[in-house]
């Protein structure tokens, strides 16, 4: 094998892995990554740039023909201007499809801000009531330090937070045997608006360096990206975020869900639990909720709210997707 073919054979399992993972890259955008990344294989952005170029079918009419056959899924049509141009997918907005029959809900940690022992109670009172499994909801970590909020320099820096983030999931799998989701929300969503204004070319680089930091993987923890719902049966699941900017500080939570979703839900994101049912013109029956926080309720930023330490534990009973929701409020040191 030749020096070109022993090149080529070592970039184009990274040029393809890139190109699957992110199809509507730019070519230059493309190039200016794997140059960074691998500056031994790709010496500088125009030799990577072609060499992308040549994976996709365009560079010159007989590779193009000949990658159109064999390469489909990566092979890019050039543009003739007798088509309208492809979406481009953003994000991933397909449902989270979550299939456990009993479940522990926590959200609003906020590490390192968190208050131990309301997450001990929460978890205690879940496996005492057989649950294996574990939704947390968002909001996990805080990402302090990645705030456009007034901020303290020397308060939770990011070391800090993802060193105890990987203590709490640790932990917190070796309570748990059964299958642990982790569903981001907006204060999760700091780290990749900071990272993408401030490198943009090389974001997608890092979008998944705080999972990997804490070894996510590796402790067999599912995440949950890009303000996807999940659905649990006929229940669905989100943060708060997913609701847009116009839900800053509702009264009721829960009510706020209901006007929104129109459809059975639980939230988290506002430290409030709450409840509000309706029965729609043909007696169907409409449930949403919102969760109380695990984290401490006094912080300086905002030392006088309602927020509450609450959790909930959630049921499917049949096979239609009907459930049950316990929404939980800790006071005193107890779940009630």
């Amino acid at each position: 094998m030749n020096e070109s073919k022993e090149l080529g054979a070592k970039r184009n399992p990274i040029i393809d892995a890139l190109l699957e993972s992110n199809p509507s890259i730019p070519h230059l955008t493309a190039a200016k990554m794997l140059h960074a990344e691998y500056p031994d294989l790709f010496t500088d952005v125009e030799l990577a740039r072609t060499a992308i170029r040549k994976r996709t079918g365009n560079y010159g009419k007989a590779i193009r023909d000949s990658w159109a056959n064999t390469h489909g899924h990566q092979y890019r049509q050039p543009f003739t201007g007798d088509a309208m141009p492809a979406p481009r997918p953003f994000w991933d907005t397909t449902p989270f499809m979550l299939t456990s029959k009993r479940y522990l809900i926590i959200a609003d940690a906020h590490i390192p801000f968190h208050e131990p022992g309301a997450i001990e109670i929460a978890v205690k009172h879940a496996l005492g009531h057989g649950c294996r499994d574990v939704v947390l909801l968002g909001d996990i970590l805080d990402h302090y330090q990645e705030s456009d909020f007034s901020r303290v320099p020397d308060v939770a820096t990011l070391t800090q937070e993802l060193a105890d983030g990987l203590k709490f999931f640790r932990w917190l799998r070796k309570k748990f045997k059964g299958r642990i989701v982790y569903k981001k929300g907006n204060h999760e969503e700091r780290w990749q608006v900071r990272v993408h204004k401030a490198m943009p070319e090389v974001g997608l680089l890092m979008d998944n360096f705080t999972d990997e930091y804490m070894g996510l993987l590796d402790l067999g923890i599912d995440t949950v990206e890009d303000r996807r719902i999940i659905y649990s049966g006929y229940l669905n699941l989100l943060h708060g975020q997913e609701l847009g900017r116009g839900a800053f500080n509702p009264v009721s939570a829960a009510r706020l869900l209901q006007l929104k979703a129109k459809e059975c839900a639980i939230v988290a994101h506002w430290h409030q639990s709450t409840v509000q049912r309706a029965k729609t013109i043909r007696d169907r029956q409409i449930g949403c909720w919102s969760v109380g926080c695990m984290c401490n309720l006094h912080p300086n930023y905002n030392p006088i709210n309602e927020w509450q330490h609450g959790f909930a534990i959630v049921e499917i009973i049949d096979d239609a997707g009907g459930f049950i929701v316990e929404n939980k409020v800790i006071i005193g040191g107890r779940a009630v």
